[in-house]
């Protein structure tokens, strides 16, 4: 039991380091790093994590965690799908993620450690 409430206290400490701001631990670079887009344009996968926060998967070992500006109204996490503006092959804080009609403005990408992003869970 004490097992499990450790694993679970640690599992939220690394999300919360992993969603601050300032925390360039977890970062590959900075705070403004950007997503490299294949030929196709297209990421791996994506996964909300909060109203306004996103995973997004390109390959295996690259997770971004994406902030957007402003909270999709209902909710990022009820969406089957999204797309995503981009810049030169990159998405970078000038793109936005689109959903259901709605351009919600980037406002931050940081790379994160994937085992760290696996182990993060849907927020309200």
């Amino acid at each position: 039991m004490k097992s499990h409430q450790f694993s679970t206290l640690l599992a939220g400490l690394l999300v919360f380091v992993a969603i601050t701001p300032g925390a360039n631990a977890l970062s590959s670079t900075s705070n403004e790093d950007s997503i490299r887009v294949g030929a196709y344009g297209s990421v791996s996968n994506w996964r909300a994590v909060a109203r306004d926060q996103l995973i997004i998967w390109n390959g295996p070992s690259r997770a971004y965690l994406v902030k957007v500006w402003r909270p999709y109204a209902n909710s990022l996490r009820n969406s089957e799908t999204i797309s995503i503006t981009r810049t030169n092959g990159r998405i970078t804080k000038f793109d936005s993620i689109l959903v259901r009609g709605q351009k919600l403005p980037i406002k931050f990408i940081q790379r994160i450690d994937p085992q760290v992003a696996k182990a993060m869970r849907y927020r309200t």
